[in-house]
Parts: C-alpha cells; structure tokens; sequence
C-alpha cells in the first residue's frame, strides 16, 4: 500500500509547489501592471499631444497606434522564453533495495567448484561420432 501511496505524495506535492510558483508569478506581473499602466497612459497622451501639433490628430493617432502594436508584438516575441520552467517532479520513485547478502563459505565452496568444473569439461577434446 505503501508504494501505491508515495507516487500520490510526490504528485501533490509537485502540484502545489507549481501553483505557488505560478501565483507568485502572477502576483508580480499583476503588480508591475499596476504601476506600469498610469505611467504608459501619460507617455501616450504626452506623445499625442506632441504629435497633434505637428501632424494632426488623425496621423498622430495613426502613428502611436501603429507603434503601440510593435512594441506589443516586441514583448510578447522576447517574453516567450523569459519564463523558466520547473523541472518536473518524478512520478515514480523506485522503493530502496536491500544490499545483498556476502555469501557464506559453503556456498562459495559449492560455486567455485561447479565452475571450475565447467572450464574443465569445456577444455576437454571433443569426441567425433565419425567411424
């Protein structure tokens, strides 16, 4: 029952350090959102206003809109691999063997002689069934 129940441990636990990671994660990104937005909200107005003047507003509007989605399309290509993954838990743990046995000197004595036996019958000359 033992080593059904430790294959379920590991599980568990590997799926719980993975939703940590991921909420700590998302509580950064959520975070820098936060901070970031009012910031890039006065920069556009900033750069319309600028824009406005020169241009138009159609063009001006026309322009950040157009910068606005290569710089999305930026982060989105570089953001790809910027996420390490986590290594995977194993599913499977084999359970510990016990080390074997030194056999005794009666089973040595059996083994070694069996062998010894063997090479022996093995370097004898064969016999032909010839006439």
């Amino acid at each position: 029952m033992n080593g059904l129940l430790q294959p379920a441990q590991d599980l568990a636990r590997g799926a719980i350090c993975a939703m940590h990671a991921a909420l700590r994660r998302g509580a950064r990104v959520g975070l820098a959102l936060l901070i970031a937005l009012p910031g890039a909200a006065f920069l556009l107005v900033a750069a319309f206003l600028g824009l406005r003047t020169l241009l138009g507003a159609g063009l001006a509007a026309l322009i950040l809109g157009l910068s606005l989605l290569a710089v999305a399309a930026g982060v989105l290509l570089v953001g790809r691999g910027a996420v390490p993954s986590l290594p995977a838990p194993p599913l499977w743990t084999a359970p510990p063997v016990a080390a074997p046995r030194p056999a005794d000197l009666a089973t040595m004595t059996v083994f070694t002689t069996a062998f010894m036996l063997g090479r022996r019958l093995a370097e004898r000359p064969r016999r032909s069934n010839k006439p």
